[in-house]
C-alpha cells in the first residue's frame, strides 16, 4: 500500500514538471513574437517616415514677391490715314475766272492747269492766261467759282500734298492722364490679321470731342507696302505703365470676411494675409498693401490658415 502510494506520488510531480515546461515554452514563445512584433512596427514606420512628406501635409505652388512692371492695354479700332500738308494755289494775276478744272479730292500733278483768268479791264483787251499747280497732290478745297473776280492773293484752290501713313485712334477720354507720346503700341490688319506690326503715339490732340468724349491719338508706323490709306486696323494701344508694383494671378486672391485675402508661407506653415488691390490686366492684379518684397505667396493649391505646407516647383 505504501508502494502504490510512493508511485502515485513520483508520477504526479512528473506531469507537474511536464506541464510546467509546456507552459515556459509557450511563454517564450509568445514573448518573442511580440517583440519582433514591435521591432517590425517600429522599423516599418522608421521607413515609412523617410520615404515621402507626413500625411497632413498640403502641397503648393508659391509665388516669390519681386518688383514688377505693370502695363496696361486697350484694344480699338483705328484707321489708317495720310499725312497731307496743304498748300493754297493762286493767280499770278488778277481778273475773271473764266474756267474751273479742277474739283475737290481730285489728284493733279505739278504743272496742271487748274483753271484760267481772264486780265482784261475796261479799254483793254488781254488773252485769259492759265493758272498752274505749282506741286502734285489732292485738291483739298475749292475756293472759287467760274466767273468770280480774284487778285493775287486769293486762293483758287488747296492742295494737300501726301506723306507718310500713320494710324488715327480715337480714344475715350479717361485715357487722356495715361496715354503719352512715345508709348508703343502693335496693330493688325484684316488682310493680314495673325500679323502683329508696331506703332507709337506721336501726338495727342489738344482738345475732347464733346459729343463722344473722344480725344485723338495720332500713331506713327513703318513704312511697309501692304498697307494702304483708309484700312481699317484692330490696335492695342498701351494706355498705363506702373513701375515696380507687386503683382500675383488674379487667382490667388481670395476673400476673408469681405476682404481680399492671400496666403503665405511662415516657418512652414499657410498664414492669412488681408491684402488691398489696385488695377488688374487679363489674368495679373497689382497688390498695393499687405505684402512685400520676399514673401513667399501661395499661388497653386487650396490651404488654410495655419496648415502645414510642402513647396512643390
Amino acid at each position: 500500500m505504501a508502494s502504490s502510494k510512493k508511485k502515485s506520488s513520483l508520477f504526479d510531480k512528473l506531469v507537474t514538471v511536464i506541464l510546467l515546461m509546456v507552459v515556459l515554452v509557450l511563454a517564450y514563445l509568445v514573448g518573442n513574437n511580440i517583440v519582433n512584433g514591435v521591432q517590425k512596427q517600429q522599423e516599418k514606420g522608421r521607413k515609412g517616415g523617410q520615404s515621402g512628406p507626413k500625411s497632413n501635409e498640403i502641397s503648393v505652388v508659391v509665388q516669390d514677391m519681386e518688383a514688377e512692371t505693370f502695363i496696361q492695354t486697350t484694344t480699338i479700332g483705328a484707321e489708317i490715314t495720310n499725312t497731307l500738308d496743304s498748300y493754297s494755289l493762286s493767280s499770278e494775276i488778277g481778273g475773271k475766272i473764266t474756267k474751273l478744272l479742277v474739283q475737290k479730292n481730285q489728284s493733279i500733278k505739278a504743272g496742271d492747269i487748274i483753271a484760267y483768268v481772264d486780265p482784261s479791264v475796261a479799254g483793254a483787251q488781254y488773252k485769259e492766261q492759265p493758272v498752274r499747280s505749282s506741286l502734285s497732290g489732292v485738291i483739298d478745297d475749292v475756293k472759287v467759282y467760274a466767273g468770280q473776280t480774284v487778285s493775287t492773293s486769293t486762293a483758287i484752290a488747296t492742295v494737300g500734298s501726301v506723306g507718310e501713313l500713320e494710324i488715327t485712334a480715337r480714344l475715350p477720354e479717361r485715357f487722356l492722364s495715361t496715354v503719352e507720346v512715345g508709348m508703343n503700341a502693335t496693330f493688325t490688319t484684316a488682310a493680314w490679321p495673325e500679323e502683329k506690326l508696331k506703332a507709337t503715339v506721336k501726338s495727342i490732340s489738344s482738345t475732347v470731342n464733346s459729343s463722344n468724349r473722344t480725344f485723338t491719338a495720332i500713331l506713327s508706323i513703318e513704312p511697309d507696302p501692304r498697307l494702304k490709306a483708309g484700312m481699317y486696323v484692330t490696335l492695342d494701344i498701351t494706355t498705363d505703365i506702373e513701375e515696380n508694383v507687386l503683382m500675383l494671378p488674379t487667382t490667388a486672391i481670395g476673400t476673408y470676411l469681405g476682404d481680399p485675402c492671400v496666403y503665405v508661407v511662415e516657418d512652414g506653415k499657410a498664414a492669412r494675409r488681408i491684402v488691398r488691390t489696385g488695377k488688374s490686366e487679363k489674368d495679373r492684379t497689382v497688390v498695393t498693401e499687405g505684402l512685400s518684397v520676399g514673401d513667399r505667396v501661395v499661388v497653386k493649391g487650396s490651404v488654410t490658415e495655419g496648415a502645414a505646407l510642402k513647396v512643390v516647383e
